[in-house]
């Protein structure tokens, strides 16, 4: 069993007569080996926004509520670590510090949510083989985008069963990649997301490095992070609130 101080796995439909996510069809085709995968190289960069109470390579342990993550493994009951990232950095801030701005005005992010935050442009340690839920790849499957990569919060449970039958099936799959749904909804470019299986790839220390250069690493209230939080808030018609002043 998962550890005490982790809440418990959350997978049931809140509303199964109108569930948008083809969990079955998707499931049946993790367990008959017809669900694509891909390759990512090692050493290919991908962007993370974390917690500064943790490392930039430190998974999240299993908290949250989040569209594949967590849950626990199949095989062992225990939790599976996440780590998120993707492609841009303001692909990564989407999908983390600016995930729940309304889609109508007004359009506020608290600067509270943003103190302890940082950002990281880091490398892959290894190849790693991954569940592929791309766009295209959904495709293939004849499965739409609203019935996974873009279905709302409310099924994430949904979503997260996608996520451990693939854990469970595929034992060579380090994580899923798919297209983000908040760069779709903000009407950005399409751009990549990623969560690794913390469980299936190397997470020790020294394992992921930095790109080397001098804005892979920092405060999201503090140089160039700062800087993009700016402009990825102009950009999308955010005010950035100081509660405190």
């Amino acid at each position: 069993m998962s550890p005490d101080f982790l809440p418990r796995e959350r997978l049931d439909c809140p509303d199964p007569a109108n569930c948008p996510v083809a969990a079955k069809k998707l499931t049946h085709a993790a367990i008959s080996g017809t669900l694509p995968t891909t390759v990512l190289q090692a050493d290919s960069e991908w962007f993370r926004i974390f917690n500064a109470v943790d490392d930039y390579a430190t998974p999240n342990p299993g908290k949250g509520n989040s569209r594949f993550s967590p849950f626990d493994a199949l095989s062992t009951g225990l939790r599976v670590p996440s780590m998120y990232l993707a492609e841009t950095l303001e692909g990564a801030l989407l999908e983390t510090s600016f995930h729940d701005v309304p889609i109508t005005a007004p359009r506020e992010v608290s600067i509270a949510t943003l103190h302890g935050m940082g950002h990281a442009h880091v490398r892959l340690p290894t190849d790693l083989v991954i569940a592929d839920l791309r766009d295209g790849a959904l495709k293939s499957l004849g499965v739409s985008r609203s019935a996974l990569a873009s279905s709302s919060r409310e099924h994430y449970p949904c979503t997260r069963r996608v996520a451990k039958s693939i854990h469970a099936s595929l034992p060579d799959a380090a994580g899923i990649v798919w297209h983000s749904r908040q760069a779709e909804i903000n009407r950005r470019p399409e751009v990549k997301v990623l969560v690794i299986f913390g469980d299936r790839a190397p997470v020790d220390r020294g394992d992921w490095e930095l790109v080397p250069n001098h804005s892979s690493f920092g405060a999201l209230l503090d140089g160039s992070g700062k800087l993009l939080v700016d402009r990825l808030a102009d950009s999308l018609g955010v005010t950035l609130v100081d509660e405190i002043g």
